[in-house]
């Protein structure tokens, strides 16, 4: 689609001012898992804290994210994939002959490299290196050609210097709008999603077994001794969802922590771990407090039911249980999850015991809350200021809130200022450019824009 409107002149630059740094750290950090995966040392640099820009949010978040997949994708494990960002003054060098200053991008790894011969084609379309085809690694030849079109759109360059069998470096080189960033709105971008519309550009997302599943799947972790059991079930859900299994309780803490699933699936009595006790400490567990569990058992006590319930499983099955009574189950609990995510980012008044099912949950979004809300009128307040506040890494933050309410950080810092400025509209005695302020945005026309983006409605009308 990206392609056709390209050809046709239809697809157009949509520029916002914004922090480069911030927005290229978003996009990194999606990949950090996958490189952790493969024990990859994964590198972000930047020469400048902060570099504010004009650029089209998505158009970029395509580029940066086909060159971060494509790295990982050429590079054995136990490699290394640097993304640097520069600011410089001028590039004067060849092929633009810039005078105006530019921010360089450089996407560095270590991988299989190219061929000289394939390097000048690497852009055309469709065309497929022929290193990349014996290493099995072939791709549909889009996803760099779509890049460049792209790179293109912000009046920029992309150039590719590779050795084979000694790495590969990508080069975007954009023009650099000076902004007063005391007059610009501090942009809140949205990290992308462990996949892509785009499907060019998530052919190196991470992938469980089998091998062949797509990486849009929700993941499913099952726990069980009883290889058998795994293997049905597997069998049985391998066509919706990823899967990742588990022996015991304790296996499958340290495979619940690490993966984060979007469901477990776990017997009760398990030798080394219980169901019980494992279900009891996902569940006091900060990472994995929102995952909904289904506690499998061959005893139909009812005291056991009560300590399952009691310890937050969120449904109980009898077995020998009914497979398609279980994937309904499960379906459920999934589709409950996503409502409540969709509520969280729309309703105006919505607090965490809303859209949470445990009081660790509750307890971690109104910290973040409060984190928020003590800085709401600060416009320099971001992620990073968030993680350091919270004690919370990154990546482990990004996670835990996509799982929690569907939304990014960068999203849920955004909503917490929206709802914040909803309530002060609805007083009625401030303007909407002194409620924005207030909320730290410092741009009015943007802080509506965004307004209306979050409740479908113009913040005149709730002011009115």
């Amino acid at each position: 689609m990206d392609f056709r409107k390209i050809e046709s002149g239809s697809l157009q630059l949509e520029p916002t001012h914004g922090d480069l740094v911030v927005f290229a750290q978003n996009v990194f950090d999606a990949f950090t898992h996958l490189a952790a995966e493969r024990q990859m040392t994964y590198q972000f640099f930047s020469s400048k804290e902060k570099i504010w820009t004009s650029f089209d949010a998505d158009k970029l978040e395509k580029i940066l994210n086909n060159l971060l997949s494509n790295a990982l994708k050429y590079t054995p494990e136990g490699g290394e994939v640097t993304l640097e960002i520069t600011a410089e003054e001028s590039n004067k060098g060849a092929p633009l002959h810039r005078s105006e200053p530019v921010a360089m991008i450089r996407v560095i790894d270590s991988g299989i490299g190219i061929p000289a011969e394939d390097v000048p084609h690497i852009f055309d379309p469709f065309y497929q290196a022929r290193q990349a085809n014996l290493y099995k690694q072939a791709s549909s030849g889009i996803g760099l050609a779509l890049t460049r079109e792209l790179v293109k759109l912000h009046r920029g360059n992309i150039t590719l210097q590779s050795q084979l069998d000694s790495g590969t470096i990508v080069t975007v080189e954009l023009p650099l709008m000076q902004t007063d960033t005391q007059a610009t709105q501090n942009v809140v971008f949205s990290a992308p999603e462990n996949t892509n519309t785009d499907g060019t550009l998530a052919e190196n997302q991470p992938k469980e077994k089998p091998s062949s599943e797509p990486t849009s799947q929700p993941l499913l972790l099952v726990v069980d001794d009883n290889p058998d059991i795994r293997h049905f079930i597997l069998e049985n859900f391998s066509d919706q969802y990823r899967i990742r299994e588990a022996e015991n309780g304790k296996i499958a803490l340290k495979e619940a922590v690490h993966h984060v699933p979007a469901m477990v699936i776990s017997d009760v009595l398990m030798p080394v771990m219980d169901g019980i006790t494992f279900c009891k400490k996902l569940r006091a567990n900060e990472q994995t407090s929102h995952v909904p569990v289904i506690l499998l058992t061959a005893s139909h006590s009812e005291t056991n039911r009560l300590r399952a319930l009691s310890v937050g499983a969120d449904d109980y099955i009898h077995k020998p249980f009914n497979i398609f009574l279980l994937k309904a189950r499960v379906q459920n609990l999934l589709e409950m999850r996503q409502q409540l995510r969709t509520r969280f980012s729309r309703e105006v008044r919505l607090q965490p015991k809303d859209v949470t099912v445990s009081d660790v949950d509750e307890k971690f979004l109104q910290r973040l809350m409060d984190v928020v809300e003590a800085s709401i009128d600060d416009s320099d307040f971001n992620v990073s200021v968030l993680c350091k506040k919270t004690g919370i890494s990154r990546p482990q933050l990004y996670r835990k809130l996509q799982a929690l309410t569907g939304q990014s950080v960068h999203e849920f810092i955004r909503t917490v200022r929206l709802k914040r400025a909803a309530q002060l509209l609805e007083t009625g005695k401030l303007s909407i450019a002194e409620v924005a302020y207030r909320v730290g945005f410092n741009d009015p026309h943007y802080f509506s824009r965004c307004f209306k983006k979050q409740f479908g409605i113009s913040p005149s009308k709730v002011s009115a």
